[in-house]
């Protein structure tokens, strides 16, 4: 009789000891988390720019300019390199040119360069569904990247003398235009979506952009 009570106190006094430290526990808690999503915003920028011909060595120069004056000889070829450059901070975009040239008729197909239809077709500029003098380049450009538009024209040698007095004056005005790469499959959607004043007008700026600091 005696052994079985010793147990039974031994017994109750580790209940107690396993209810005493129970005691000591904590509750399980953690912290709330905070998510936080900044936005910023982000820009489309390009600049379309050729390179000061000289016309004395009938080449370009080093010199980046927006504007080229040429002296117009029946015959005569002529370095022409206006290209596009997107902008060092720029999100990838889709390019597109718009080209009024009204010496078109009188390029010489068979000079070296060829007409500048083909040479945009070389360089991956084809013309947008839908419109007649605006291109879209084939492929999804990148900041700092430049994509030549054509490279030069020769002057028909054959020209009535009242046509070539009306070239006088004749300007080749080139329009760039960018719109966002993201959201679009393809150059002629991204043209579908662009604002309805484009291919219409644009500025020209007076001078180039100071290049950036090294």
């Amino acid at each position: 009789m005696k052994t079985k009570k010793v147990l039974l106190t031994v017994a109750a006094f580790a209940l107690v000891a396993v209810a005493a430290v129970s005691f000591t526990f904590a509750y399980l808690t953690d912290g709330v988390k905070t998510v936080t999503n900044t936005f910023t915003i982000g820009e489309v920028t390009i600049d379309l720019l050729e390179h000061q011909w000289d016309p004395e060595e009938n080449d370009v120069t080093d010199e980046e300019v927006y504007v080229n004056e040429y002296k117009l000889m029946p015959g005569h070829e002529y370095v022409k390199d206006p290209f596009v450059r997107v902008g060092e901070n720029s999100e990838d975009c889709w390019l597109f040119i718009k080209i009024d040239n009204p010496l078109e008729e009188y390029i010489d197909a068979n000079g070296t360069y060829g007409t500048i239809e083909e040479q945009l077709e070389d360089k991956g500029w084809s013309l947008v569904e839908g419109t007649e003098d605006v291109y879209a380049y084939e492929g999804i450009c990148s900041a700092d990247d430049e994509v030549q538009v054509f490279d030069g024209f020769k002057l028909i040698g054959d020209i009535d003398d009242e046509e070539y007095k009306a070239l006088d004056g004749a300007e080749i005005v080139i329009k760039a235009y960018a719109i966002q790469a993201d959201g679009f499959t393809t150059a002629d959607e991204a043209w579908d979506a662009a604002p309805s004043d484009w291919g219409v007008s644009a500025e020209t700026p007076d001078t180039p952009p100071e290049p950036d600091e090294p």
